[in-house]
């Protein structure tokens, strides 16, 4: 790598990740190590970037966040946006408060791509699929169009098909513009719509696409509410070795309390309960999720709504197998969802519904508005104009439309920067969140030449409790606060060698949100422990004092008695 800035507002293929990544490691030694939480199908390693200011300690005793991107292979901005949080904490640490005191108390564990085969068929072919390059069992027998670079401009785009029963035609305020046939239009030109690609294994009967490929969905690949009737979800939960490997990830580091997902596009912020309304969720949990989404709106621009609703108000979309709700349900986690890029806000059209249930109905005024800001912004770049072409199978035809990878799908990369930094600002904050144990107050009595009293007390500083949500409490994945004291010459008069203080409050929102500022609220932060201990002899005696929170992190301090 050379000595210039990193330039982030790219998307990167493996080796170039791979690169970069390395890049990190020999420039920021004491701050980030870079590690393989296991291989894909194809064997390539997932990565993941553990960050924080060693010399304060170590990783495994920091209260933890987890950000992941790029679980669809063809959501390369996740990764982008991943990349660049990493620069930026490590960029930052010892010249922004903020950071600093960030990496010197917490840890993140970042991984910029989970679909390490995907990612790479996306960013070097014309093609693109869901996730895995695992191909789906018999495709060889079955017919209809796959997907193809028929005419080799690099791009997989549409073909339209003249045909008196199609279902689009040409809009006429713009010829590019295909738009739905109404029950009135009776007389005219009318055609069929259809990916790019090459008719297999047709004997008779209408033209149609064929099933993907490549179905596999890492994102419907989790334990929590698995599908086994999905072709995406594999052949059972945790079937795929990049979904083993988060989940085993994630299983060794007790300390992460809240797990953030890096998709593309829509621009909303998906945050729990993913199976479910609201009404449904824990209230406690639920309050201090929308606090901390609302400080994501601030930050991005995204608005916040659960996954449930996330794509349509009238009709919800269980999460089958989703990690975020995989993470909450079985993990106790705080989860989100975050849809990176919305291209209707970036030609400024306002959407005033779920931003599904926009796109399944646009309209052509809105599209027209789309293919106007293409030409204004990207020079026309966006666009491939229809051309006639002579196709193997169906005859004469036209080639064009949008080149979705790039527009719909992941922004033009002008449009990267601010996506990458107010996204890492709210992953700061999110970091800020978590729980840290502090010993907040120590005193050391003398009751006598040889005996001791010992008095401790540990305080949640963070914004979360130590147990992070009522759920991970209730289903006991949580570990509880617990002070040990250690010494092998001292012996206990009074308070065993370890006490459990259970968990402590965060100071976000109470059990009631913020109603509790009407009514008083306990201050539950907090917790003590006690010994007294008799020494050896007089002289002066090292003990040592841990305390365990869990997902709050150790604190460790050396006594003398």
């Amino acid at each position: 790598m050379s000595e210039q800035p990193v330039d982030y507002a790219r998307y990167r293929n493996y080796d170039e990740l791979t690169e970069l990544l390395q890049h990190f490691t020999e420039t920021y030694p004491g701050l980030i190590s870079v590690s393989s939480i296991g291989t894909s199908y194809e064997g390539r390693d997932i990565w993941v970037a553990d960050v924080t200011n060693q010399e304060t300690g170590s990783s495994h005793d920091k209260p933890a966040a987890y950000f992941d991107a790029n679980i669809h292979a063809g959501e390369v901005t996740g990764s982008a946006v991943a990349l660049y949080l990493i620069g930026y904490l490590l960029e930052n640490h010892g010249s922004d408060d903020f950071v600093t005191h960030l990496l010197d108390t917490r840890a993140l564990y970042i991984v910029p791509r989970i679909s390490v085969d995907g990612a790479e068929v996306v960013l070097t072919s014309p093609q693109t699929l869901r996730s895995s390059t695992r191909l789906r069992p018999r495709i060889e027998e079955e017919s209809g169009i796959w997907p193809e670079d028929v005419d080799g401009n690099g791009h997989i785009l549409n073909m339209r098909v003249k045909s008196p029963s199609g279902e689009w035609k040409i809009s006429e305020h713009d010829e590019r513009l295909m738009i739905p046939r109404q029950p009135r239009d009776m007389q005219g030109v009318y055609y069929h719509l259809f990916t790019e690609g090459r008719v297999v294994n047709h004997r008779s009967g209408p033209v149609n696409l064929a099933e993907s490929k490549w179905p596999l969905d890492f994102n419907r690949n989790f334990p929590g509410n698995w599908a086994g009737d999905q072709v995406n979800s594999g052949t059972s939960p945790l079937s795929e070795p990049e979904t083993q490997a988060m989940a085993r990830f994630l299983a060794e580091h007790r300390n992460i309390s809240t797990a953030v997902a890096y998709h593309t596009a829509a621009g909303i912020i998906m945050r729990s309960p993913c199976m479910g309304y609201d009404r449904d969720m824990n209230p406690k949990d639920l309050a201090l999720i929308d606090e901390l989404t609302k400080r994501g709106t601030e930050l991005t621009g995204y608005p916040g709504i659960s996954a449930y609703l996330g794509w349509s108000a009238d009709f919800p979309m269980p999460a089958r197998g989703n990690f975020t709700h995989w993470t909450y349900a079985h993990k106790g986690m705080i989860g989100y969802t975050i849809e990176l890029w919305d291209m209707a806000s970036a030609v400024g059209i306002e959407i005033n519904k779920n931003y599904g249930s926009w796109w399944s109905d646009i309209s052509e005024e809105d599209m027209l508005k789309i293919l106007q800001w293409n030409d204004r912004e990207l020079d026309g770049e966006g666009f491939s104009d229809w051309q006639p072409f002579d196709h193997p199978e169906l005859g004469q035809i036209e080639i064009g439309g949008w080149i979705t990878k790039w527009t719909r799908q992941n922004p033009p990369v002008k449009y990267l920067p601010e996506i990458m930094h107010d996204n890492a600002m709210f992953a700061l904050e999110l970091t800020a969140a978590t729980p840290r144990i502090v010993l907040s107050d120590l005193k050391i009595e003398e009751l006598g030449p040889r005996l001791r009293r010992i008095y401790v007390e540990v305080a949640n500083e963070g914004f979360l409790p130590t147990y992070a949500t009522e759920q991970a409490r209730s289903i006991k994945v949580a570990d509880e606060v617990d002070v040990r004291l250690t010494g092998s010459q001292i012996r206990f008069k009074a308070g065993d060698s370890r006490q459990v203080l259970g968990h402590l409050e965060g100071y976000g929102p109470g059990r009631q949100g913020w109603g509790y500022l009407f009514a008083g609220r306990a201050n539950e932060s907090r917790a003590a422990a006690e010994w007294v201990v008799a020494k050896p002899s007089e002289d002066q005696t090292v003990v040592q004092l841990t305390v365990r929170g869990g997902r709050a992190g150790v604190a460790r301090r050396e006594l003398v008695l």
